[in-house]
């Protein structure tokens, strides 16, 4: 039997996000991070190995997705990117992608980091805001994540937030000529209330554009 894929669903939409941990500050990507965050995708050697994308052609790319598609998604409800900074320090150092799934309730997610960001735990608590935006104001049930087997530092970000392994899913995509296997994760909500990080400071601001929510840091 074949069962044809249905339409993501879409969440309430929102015009601002702003989130921050002690480590890291999210909020919305702008036409005016794209020069940066070329440098930070294009200069180290082979950075993108671990992504099925294989990076930016032009910084005019990044300025069209970051300033015009992302924020246009986020207030459609089709999707939640934002970019990551550090807490203290104006300035793109990597992003984080939401997406809910065809399942009302269910969400994956992507990220990248800049490399000379890794191991500060970092990407970890940005996964833990988004963990906490998803569940706490999208009504989340599941969010589900995958890495490369060959990128044990991915798995282990997720398994900071609570994740479990489900299993691997063997030649489940291919980039170029290659095969990849995946390590798949999900956190479910029951889990995530146990464990899950609450931000120091959020700022919502909804697409009809009123404030619902802002806790001072």
């Amino acid at each position: 039997m074949s069962i044809s894929p249905a339409e993501p669903v879409r969440t309430p939409g929102f015009e601002y996000i702003e989130m921050a941990g002690k480590k890291v500050r999210l909020r919305p990507t702008t036409a005016g991070d794209a020069e940066r965050a070329f440098t930070l995708l294009t200069t180290e050697p082979d950075f993108t190995r671990f992504m099925l994308w294989n990076g930016p052609e032009s910084v005019a790319e990044l300025s069209d997705t970051y300033g015009k598609c992302w924020p246009e998604e986020m207030r459609s409800g089709k999707g939640c990117a934002l970019a990551i900074e550090e807490a203290h320090q104006p300035g793109i150092i990597g992003s984080i992608h939401l997406r809910p799934t065809q399942y009302p309730g269910q969400f994956d997610f992507g990220y990248w980091l800049g490399k000379p960001y890794w191991n500060r735990g970092c990407t970890a608590e940005a996964l833990g805001l988004v963990c906490y935006f998803c569940f706490e104001h999208l009504k989340g049930d599941v969010i589900l994540g995958s890495a490369f087997t060959g990128n044990p530092g991915s798995r282990r970000v997720m398994e900071k937030n609570g994740f479990k392994l489900e299993g691997i899913l063997r030649r489940h995509l291919r980039k170029g000529e290659r095969w990849i296997d995946l390590w798949h994760l999900s956190l479910l909500r029951e889990e995530w209330q146990k464990c899950g990080i609450k931000p120091i400071y959020e700022k919502l601001v909804p697409y009809s554009g009123a404030a619902t929510k802002g806790i001072p840091g």
